[in-house]
Formats: C-alpha cells, structure tokens, sequence
C-alpha cells in the first residue's frame, strides 16, 4: 500500500490520531508526532510504553472532513536508534528536543 496526495491531505488536517498495537488500543496522539517521511512511511515519536521492532502498529484517523470520513492503516516497526544519522536527521523534521524524545520508530506501510 502506499499513500496517495487524497491519503496525504487527509492526514494533514488531522489534529491528532490514534495508535493500537498488542497492547495498547487507540491512545490518542497529537499530530505534531507524526511526520509523513514518503508515499510508504512515517516517523513517529513514542513517549509512552516502550514499542518493540517485531509489533504491528495501527494507525487510526477519525475525524472526517471534505476529503474522506477516516482512514485507518497498518504499518511494520524498525526503531531508529539514539544518536545515529537517521534519528538526528529525522529530529529535524519535529519541533522537539532530543534528549526528550523516548523512541523515535520508522512506520512502514504494510
């Protein structure tokens, strides 16, 4: 699956999603979390429980608007780790400090 411009804009104009995974169901997330790295994946910033490279996650979209009603889609897991090229480079894309951020995953679209 990849993301199309409809899936794309949809998305921007959310304020906030919702993640499920095995144990956790629909925690609420503020899109200032989330960035669309490309048509196939995000990044996310996780200051909650603690989220595994081998768990499925799912992303929830609810609140409908001109474009769609919700969209919902199912991504794999890979932690980007702490002090490397890809976290710094990644961080750039957020509005946050480094030292404040718990994990940082790479979402892609299954």
């Amino acid at each position: 699956m990849a993301l199309s411009k409809l899936h794309v804009r949809y998305i921007q104009t959310q304020n906030n999603f919702y993640i499920t995974t095995d144990t956790i169901t629909d925690q609420k997330i503020s899109k200032e979390f989330l960035y669309i790295k490309n048509s196939n994946s995000f990044y996310l910033i996780n200051n909650s429980d603690t989220i595994t490279n081998d768990t499925k996650l799912t992303l929830k979209f609810k609140h409908a608007n001109d474009f769609m009603q919700s969209f919902e889609c199912q991504t794999d897991i890979i932690l980007v780790e702490k002090n490397s090229e890809d976290f710094e480079t990644a961080l750039l894309f957020f509005n946050t400090n480094a030292n404040k951020v718990k994990q940082l995953l790479l979402l892609t679209l299954i």
